[in-house]
C-alpha cells in the first residue's frame, strides 16, 4: 500500500512538473511596444498589479525622457487581457479609472500580440535581462577598473592619504535592438580628473561618500549614452600609507582573475556540449 501510494505521489509530481505554463505565468514580466518615438514599457506583476511607462527615445533608441506612467491592476478572463487603470498621467495611451480588454492573439516567451476592443493589434516585445555569465544574477552594469587617487592637501603639513574606490555602473534597462553600452575612453580620465580634485574632508564620512556616487553618475552619464542609472561604490578605503593602496589593488585584481577564470571554465564547460 505504501508504495502504491509513492508512486501516485511521483506520478502526480511528474504530471505537475511537465505542464505548460498558464497564460498568468507566462505574461508575467515586462514588455515594450515601440509607437513612433516612444517607447511604452508595460510590466505585469504578481498579485495582479501592473504598470506601465512611456519614454521618449531618440534615433539611436536612448531613452532620453520619460513622458508618464500609469498602473493598475489585471485579470485574464476568456483569454483577455482586462487592465483595470488606477492612476494614469498618460491618457493617451492609458485613461484613469478605464477598464481596458484585450484578446490575446499569440504569447511565449518573447512576443505578446493584443488586440484592443476596436480591433487594433499591438505586438510586444519582452524585455530580456541581460546575465552575469560567472555566477548567473540578473544585473544590467558593468564593473570599472579600481581607481586610486592621492587626495588634496588643504595644509602642507597635511599627512598623505588616498581614497580607493571600485566602481559599478548600473544601467538603465536595455530596449530590444540595444546593446550593452561600452565605455569610452575618456569615461575613466574624466573620473580621476574629478576624484583628483578631491580632499580628505569631501570623503571622510558614508554621507559624503554616498553623495559621491550621484556625482559619479552625473560625470559617466555623457561617456555612456545618457545611459547610467546610478554608480555603485562596491568598495572603498581612506588608506595613508602606499601599502594599504597596493593591498587593495592586489586584492581587487586577484577577484578580477578569479572572476575571469570562472567564466572561461563555463565557457570551456559549455563549448564541451
Amino acid at each position: 500500500m505504501k508504495k502504491i501510494f509513492l508512486l501516485i505521489l511521483c506520478m502526480i509530481c511528474l504530471s505537475s512538473c511537465a505542464r505548460e505554463p498558464s497564460v498568468e505565468e507566462t505574461i508575467l514580466g515586462g514588455w515594450t511596444n515601440k509607437t513612433g518615438d516612444a517607447y511604452i514599457y508595460l510590466k505585469i506583476k504578481m498579485e495582479s498589479k501592473w504598470e506601465s511607462s512611456v519614454k521618449l527615445t531618440d534615433s539611436s533608441l536612448k531613452i532620453i525622457q520619460v513622458k508618464g506612467t500609469a498602473s493598475g491592476e489585471w485579470h485574464i478572463e476568456d483569454n483577455t487581457l482586462v487592465l483595470t487603470v488606477f492612476e494614469s498621467n498618460i491618457d493617451k495611451f492609458f485613461k484613469k479609472n478605464a477598464t481596458n480588454f484585450y484578446e490575446i492573439i499569440k504569447l511565449d516567451d518573447n512576443v505578446l500580440q493584443l488586440m484592443d476592443a476596436n480591433g487594433r493589434t499591438a505586438t510586444w516585445q519582452a524585455v530580456k535581462i541581460l546575465k552575469n555569465k560567472a555566477d548567473g544574477d540578473v544585473v544590467i552594469s558593468i564593473k570599472m577598473e579600481p581607481f586610486t587617487i592621492n587626495l588634496n592637501k588643504t595644509r602642507s603639513r597635511d599627512k598623505d592619504r588616498y581614497l580607493c574606490l571600485a566602481l559599478n555602473i548600473v544601467l538603465k534597462e536595455i530596449m530590444p535592438g540595444e546593446s550593452m553600452q561600452k565605455i569610452h575612453p575618456k569615461a575613466r580620465e574624466a573620473v580621476l580628473l574629478y576624484l583628483s580634485s578631491l580632499v580628505y574632508k569631501d570623503v571622510q564620512n558614508l554621507d559624503q561618500i554616498k553623495e559621491l556616487q550621484g556625482k559619479l553618475r552625473t560625470i559617466l552619464n555623457p561617456y555612456m549614452g545618457n545611459m547610467v542609472d546610478k554608480v555603485e561604490i562596491d568598495h572603498v578605503i581612506l588608506a595613508t600609507t602606499i601599502d594599504r593602496v597596493e593591498e587593495f589593488l592586489i586584492e581587487h585584481s586577484l577577484k578580477a582573475r578569479i572572476s575571469k577564470k570562472q567564466d572561461g571554465a563555463g565557457n570551456k564547460k559549455d563549448k564541451g556540449k
